[in-house]
């Protein structure tokens, strides 16, 4: 286990296995989080392995938990409690829960509260309104609503700052943060999804923490791959090491939650932040020429959060998708047939009746149903 030794709050300096690594002001908050951060949504399922995963994060300096009330069958914030059992103080907690059309501020009471116990704290230091929908606004913000709810928590000490995750428009997102009334915003941002980046600036500019979530496309990013080593200019260690480095190399992002599965990669991920230098401007031009051949996949990229499971009719859509990536955007054909080959009949996009309801769910506005057929196209006759 790596010692540290703290300066002033904001960095820590590691012998043996790290040299330092960088803390950055979450806006106006008053807080300083690590730069890479642990999403909790992809924890193994077995709690004391998600719980060591955890725990071993806080031993390398990461003090930003990123989970929810869903998350891991609702089984993450009790992971996240036992990993941090003992260190408090020493992290932040960021949690939420949903706030649809219907939601009343007593069901969004009721769920925080449930957070509290199985997160086995008093209080929460980030509660963030998940998945903020335009369709949403008046189910937040009327009187009596989700956000009036929230703010009587904070008032009462057991929130300490409110937030919003959001998969609006660039337009919407800065007609919610323009309330004045959220103190952070959680926003997908990654290689191949940069339409955010007007947002992140705008966002930073007015004090407001800007925490990235999905900095290596829901893992796809790791996926060796000959192209995505091209992408990044310099040397890096693997080519999440490098997808790291492009969102860390943006100067308004304050903290990006990624999901890691596993101790080692906990520590893979903490030493490409600890040997973390920006791209140069020369760097970052180049990197922005050659990605823009990438734009049209970016803009409409599954990063398999799963929000549009189950399929009434079986079909594994984020599944399909993560295949079909894995052979369009990187070239690695042969990987994706072998797993397409794998897959059951019922799970297949032949299933797909275009009932619609995955597309009436989908957070990035993916034409599920017409990328479904590009699927079956694309991977017609393989399994004859």
């Amino acid at each position: 286990m790596a010692r540290l030794q703290v300066y002033n709050g904001e960095r820590l300096s590691y012998w043996k296995e790290f040299e330092t690594v960088e803390y950055r002001k979450l806006g106006r908050t008053g807080k300083r989080v690590s730069l890479l951060s642990l999403g909790c949504m992809r924890l193994p399922d077995d709690d004391e392995e998600g719980a060591q995963i955890v725990s071993r994060a806080v031993d390398l300096g990461i003090n930003y938990f990123e989970t929810s009330n869903w998350y891991c069958e609702g089984r993450s914030e009790i992971k996240v409690a036992m990993g941090i059992k003992g260190r408090r103080d020493s992290v932040c907690i960021s949690t939420k829960c949903k706030m649809a059309p219907g939601t009343t501020g007593d069901d969004v009471k009721r769920n925080f509260e449930e957070s509290l116990k199985r997160l086995e704290v008093d209080r929460v230091d980030f509660y963030q309104v998940w998945d903020f929908r335009w369709a949403d606004y008046d189910a937040v913000m009327q009187n009596g609503g989700g956000l009036d709810t929230l703010e009587k928590l904070r008032d009462q000490g057991l929130i300490q700052h409110i937030g919003m995750t959001s998969h609006e428009t660039n337009e919407r997102v800065i007609e919610l943060l323009d309330t004045g009334r959220l103190e952070s915003v959680t926003l997908s941002y990654h290689l191949l999804s940069r339409e955010k980046e007007p947002v992140i600036e705008y966002a930073a500019k007015r004090g407001i923490g800007v925490v990235i979530m999905n900095p290596l496309g829901g893992g796809l990013l790791a996926t060796p791959s000959e192209i995505i080593a091209e992408l990044v200019p310099g040397r890096h260690t693997s080519n999440a090491a490098a997808a790291l480095r492009f969102v860390m190399s943006n100067p308004h992002v304050s903290t990006m939650p990624s999901g890691m599965t596993a101790i080692s990669e906990v520590e893979e991920n903490v030493r490409t932040w600890a040997e973390f230098k920006p791209l140069t401007s020369q760097e970052l031009a180049e990197l922005v020429y050659a990605l823009d051949e990438y734009k049209t996949l970016g803009d409409q990229f599954c990063t398999t959060c799963n929000y549009c499971m189950p399929c009434p009719n079986g079909v594994k859509i984020p599944r399909l998708f993560r295949i079909r990536n894995y052979c369009k955007v990187f070239g690695l054909r042969d990987w994706a047939l072998r797993l397409y080959r794998r897959m059951d009949a019922d799970a297949l996009p032949d299933n797909c009746n275009e009932c619609g309801e995955c597309e009436a769910k989908c957070p990035n506005n993916i034409p599920i149903i017409s990328q479904l057929k590009e699927v079956a196209a694309m991977f017609e006759g393989v399994r004859d």
